[in-house]
């Protein structure tokens, strides 16, 4: 089987995974890592993006991690802030994706940029679905004009598959209905999308079409679905990240299938799924970002939303698990 491997920041062959809907892709990986007991630990910035759910965090190029967007209260979100070590930073750039929350968005280790696509920009049930890619190059956005591109769409999985150095777009919903999901899948390599048409697929789905704890690995050319001896109740709207330093898939809270708030924590080592317990674990929430610090070695997750109170109930709190 083709392995997920990208670029060697700390000695570990590791996976950028970005997660919108509990379709899980990850990595065989080449070489262990020297797991020690770790915690999760609020932080308390200076500086913080405001209370907000379901925006988009990548890590980046610099060893940063970047935020996009989201929605509050007010509506939609288009503000871009960068995680440096122990702050939040609000960046200025000369241009901007236009205000979105539900899109998806992976580093690309192959250019050295995030890739960013679609999303909704309308609080109304995803009346209003995106279909633009843009990349962030550390200090400013770019459109991109593919000659080919998915539709327009909100709740999509999006990773890194370096062992073929493209992005690779999965499912989520279509303009007007949530319960529309989608089963395409979409490569980018990094100037268009080319949709690909595997034998093996995992089934239709959006964020919150429906609740799976299927995992599937994309091999650069099929689906193929893992079956490990344990697995993490059904969920969606859960946050995830790869964390190099650890060499394993951490995954937190979310929903599951009665819409029962989680504030539970498991790790995947690449066979199969163990959860964790702490003393102090974040509060229950879904809709949160996460993605890995690579500076730090830690990875870092802010806010969601802790009821359904929605939009009302976000949250602006910043942890990470080290």
């Amino acid at each position: 089987m083709t392995q997920f491997v990208s670029r060697d920041r700390c000695k570990l062959s590791s996976l950028r995974v970005r997660l919108s809907l509990l379709l899980v892709v990850f990595a065989v990986l080449l070489l262990p890592a020297t797991s020690h007991a770790q915690a999760w630990l609020q932080e308390f910035p200076a500086d913080s993006p405001s209370a907000r759910c379901f925006f988009t965090m990548a890590e980046t190029s610099d060893f940063k991690v970047v935020l996009f967007g989201g929605l509050n209260a007010t509506g939609a979100l288009d503000h871009t802030f960068v995680w440096d070590d122990a702050n939040w930073t609000q960046e200025v750039p000369a241009h901007s994706p236009p205000k979105r929350y539900l899109a998806s968005m992976a580093y690309d280790a192959a250019d050295g940029k995030v890739v960013l696509f679609g999303g909704g920009n309308s609080t109304a049930n995803l009346d209003a679905t995106l279909s633009d890619t843009w990349v962030w190059n550390g200090t400013d956005w770019k459109e991109e004009h593919p000659v080919k591109s998915p539709s327009g769409r909100g709740y999509a999985g999006m990773a890194y598959d370096a062992a073929d150095g493209k992005v690779v777009l999965f499912g989520g919903a279509t303009s007007g209905s949530i319960a529309r999901p989608l089963s395409d899948t979409w490569v980018w390599n990094g100037t268009d999308w080319k949709q690909e048409h595997p034998a093996k697929s995992p089934s239709a789905r959006g964020l919150h079409a429906m609740a799976y704890d299927a995992a599937w690995v994309w091999n650069g050319t099929g689906w193929k679905q893992e079956h490990p001896a344990n697995s993490p109740p059904a969920r969606y709207s859960a946050a995830m990240a790869y964390d190099e330093a650890q060499g394993q898939v951490v995954l937190f809270g979310g929903l599951d299938s009665n819409g029962n708030l989680l504030r539970d924590t498991w790790v995947w080592n690449g066979t199969d799924w163990t959860e964790e317990d702490f003393e102090h674990p974040p509060v229950a929430r879904f809709g949160a970002g996460m993605a890995f610090d690579a500076a730090q070695g830690q990875v870092v997750m802010f806010g969601g939303l802790d009821s359904f109170d929605i939009p009302s109930a976000v949250i602006s709190d910043t942890w990470v698990k080290r």
